[in-house]
């Protein structure tokens, strides 16, 4: 899938650079890329669900992030 907000001569520039990488470099990159997707994930949480304090908004991340599924999870791990 070609990203939508990239040139063509960007997304070519970026994946010289992605395949000159070593390995772990790769992996690095990736989680780094994660944790910054994760990152604006909460601030736009944060944004829209002001009222929400930061057990809310852990849990609305898992619903974003696994759907019901996480936020069951997130329920039955708070109960007791």
């Amino acid at each position: 899938m070609e990203p939508q907000d990239t040139t063509p001569d960007v997304r070519k520039r970026q994946l010289e650079v992605y395949r000159s990488m070593a390995p772990a470099e790769r992996v690095m990159a990736a989680f780094e890329i994660g944790e910054h997707a994760r990152q604006a994930t909460l601030d736009g949480l944060r944004l829209r669900l002001p009222d929400l304090d930061e057990e809310g908004i852990r849990a609305e991340l898992l619903e974003v992030l696994h759907g019901e599924l996480g936020r069951q999870v997130y329920e039955a791990s708070t109960r007791s």
